[in-house]
């Protein structure tokens, strides 16, 4: 449970990022910018470099964690593509087992058996097998 609060979090902090974050700082410099093209004079210059490395970096680093974010999503979708393909897989073979198994015969045979045998083994392992998928996802 405590992974989800923190998986919850992060999603509130890339929202906030995205949507009012760099927006809001890029508008201010953007404002700043503007209002202070007509005072900008020889006065200012030390100001002016530390102010445009600051910029630099902001946004070097928003970039940075943006780009991140965009990577980290991609990389998930292509994760869950292919577990949905994995699970596809498991069940399409479990259904020709079952299908193989669905054959009139006796139950009480070896043979019979055998099949229950495996159809129980085989939904244990596939059980086993998503719960493990899920756990490392």
């Amino acid at each position: 449970m405590g992974g989800d609060a923190y998986s919850v979090g992060w999603l509130r902090l890339i929202r906030l990022l995205t949507q009012y974050i760099v927006p809001g700082l890029a508008a201010v410099v953007m404002l700043g910018e503007v209002l202070s093209a007509p005072l900008a004079g020889p006065s200012l210059s030390g100001y002016a470099s530390v102010y445009n490395y600051l910029l630099l970096v902001a946004f070097t680093l928003a970039t940075v964690l943006m780009t991140a974010v965009c990577g980290w999503t991609v990389f998930l979708w292509d994760i869950d593509r292919l577990f949905f393909t994995l699970d596809g897989r498991i069940d399409a073979e479990v259904g020709e087992i079952e299908k193989k198994s669905s054959d009139p015969e006796p139950d009480g045979s070896l043979l019979g058996r055998a099949q229950e045998m495996l159809n129980s083994a085989v939904q244990t392992v596939r059980g086993r097998s998503v719960a493990l998928i899920e756990r490392a996802y």
